[in-house]
């Protein structure tokens, strides 16, 4: 297990240098969100999902959001609703955090954690 993710941070990294140095701030979004569809397939399963029908559902759920945030969310406003949705997920996670073994319950539901995914 270890070798594979050492073999996939060494094709991945040089990408992601190239992506991040090297595209123009036209492409660097777009960049961005096939890594996250990447992340969403894999969070998908770690949250015990193993049908491939509902990775990449879930995947391009969250590709779609992602276009819509950059298609429609250049405005202060848009960035204000984003701001504090972010600042309440983290004093969320803050809580489960602190209180772990008694919320373990919330985190045991896969769609909650499919969720918890796209905060």
């Amino acid at each position: 297990m270890l070798k594979q993710r050492v073999l996939t941070a060494l094709v991945l990294a040089p990408l992601m240098i190239v992506g991040i140095f090297f595209l123009s701030p036209t492409y660097f979004p777009y960049f961005i969100m096939l890594i996250v569809a990447l992340a969403s397939w894999e969070w998908a399963k770690l949250s015990g999902y193993t049908s491939n029908i509902v990775r990449v559902g879930y995947a391009v759920a969250i590709v779609l959001f992602g276009y819509m945030t950059l298609r429609y969310g250049d405005d202060v406003q848009s960035l204000n609703w984003t701001l504090r949705l972010a600042i309440i997920w983290w004093v969320i996670a803050l809580v489960c955090v602190l209180t772990f073994p008694k919320v373990k319950i919330l985190w045991t539901s896969k769609i909650a954690r499919l969720l918890i995914g796209v905060l």
